[in-house]
C-alpha cells in the first residue's frame, strides 16, 4: 500500500504542477455586449415592432396617409358646402316668390 500511495501522490502533485502554467479563460472582444444584445433582441419583440415605425419608410407612408385622407376631407367638406349654398339659393328664390305671390298664375 505504500508504493500505490507515492504514485497516487506523484500522479497528483504531476496533474496540479500541469495546471500551474494556465492562464484564466477570457472571453472575445465585446462577447458581453453581443449577449446583451441577443438577450434582448429574444425578449424584446415589441421593442422590434416599434423600431420598425421609425424607419423613413413608414414615417413618410404615414405622412402621406394623413395628407390625402386631409385632402378627401377638405374635399368632401366643399361639396357639402356647394350643395347647402345650392339648396339655400333655391330655399330663397321660392320664398321671394311666394312673398310677392309670384308663383300663382292668374288671369286678370
Amino acid at each position: 500500500m505504500g508504493m500505490e500511495s507515492k504514485n497516487l501522490h506523484e500522479n497528483i502533485e504531476k496533474a496540479m504542477q500541469s495546471l500551474d502554467g494556465l492562464q484564466p479563460a477570457a472571453p472575445m472582444p465585446f462577447f458581453y455586449t453581443r449577449l446583451q444584445a441577443r438577450m434582448e433582441k429574444e425578449n424584446g419583440v415589441a421593442e422590434v415592432s416599434w423600431l420598425l415605425l421609425k424607419k423613413p419608410i413608414w414615417l413618410i407612408a404615414t405622412l402621406i396617409c394623413c395628407l390625402g385622407l386631409n385632402a378627401l376631407m377638405i374635399t368632401q367638406l366643399a361639396k357639402t358646402n356647394a350643395q347647402e349654398t345650392s339648396v339655400n339659393k333655391q330655399t330663397t328664390i321660392e320664398s321671394f316668390a311666394t312673398e310677392f305671390e309670384l308663383n300663382n298664375s292668374s288671369n286678370y
